[in-house]
């Protein structure tokens, strides 16, 4: 799975908010907010990965079981010779490997790496405000313009959102995964059929 450009904005809003050192509450916006953004300055992505909404969770969770899949077909059913290409084609031994859907979140947000920013600019996308927009949903909006869309769950807590073209991302990747699998057990038949 390449890099997800939600990426861009987790980590753009991420490296550069403070937290406070009391637990978050993430049924209260500003808490949702600043727990999220902790774990992004921090780097720890696989905790990022359950404050996603959850059809995004299961997206990435389905995408990882794919991946996982595949890259098991192509470990024990490819030939030696195409093995290690094919298993390179899928992501990065760390994301390949990776055990739980979070953690695989983790790999791929990163093998995408953190931009380095300026302190000034790191200071432009500081928390402006939290607007209540309705029926759970909560707009936080930076300095910098940009706008993070948080819903509460039946759970009560409050979940990020990714923009609509990142969720078309999220899954065109999930897509891609299925094809991958497909072409993966295609291939692995072809070659059991030849005798390798």
């Amino acid at each position: 799975m390449n890099a997800l450009r939600i990426i861009g904005i987790l980590a753009f809003i991420g490296v550069s908010v403070s937290c406070s050192s009391r637990t978050a509450d993430r049924t209260i916006p500003r808490d949702a907010f600043d727990a999220y953004v902790a774990a992004m300055k921090a780097g720890l992505y696989a905790d990022v990965f359950p404050m996603l909404v959850r059809d995004v969770q299961a997206k990435i969770a389905a995408t990882h079981q794919n991946v996982r899949k595949c890259a098991e077909l192509i470990t024990e059913g490819y030939p030696p010779s195409l093995r290690a290409q094919a298993l390179a084609d899928l992501g990065s031994e760390k994301a390949r490997n990776a055990k739980t859907p979070a953690e695989f979140f983790a790999a791929v947000v990163g093998d995408a790496g953190r931009p380095a920013l300026s302190t000034a600019e790191r200071m432009s996308y500081k928390l402006k405000r939290i607007e209540d927009k309705g029926n759970g949903t909560f707009h936080a909006a930076t300095l910098s313009g940009a706008v993070l869309e948080f819903v509460r769950g039946g759970d009560g807590v409050l979940y990020l959102v990714p923009q609509d073209e990142d969720f078309e991302f999220i899954h065109a990747e999930h897509l891609r995964s299925i094809d991958r699998l497909s072409a993966a057990e295609g291939a692995v038949k072809a070659f059991k059929s030849r005798g390798r």
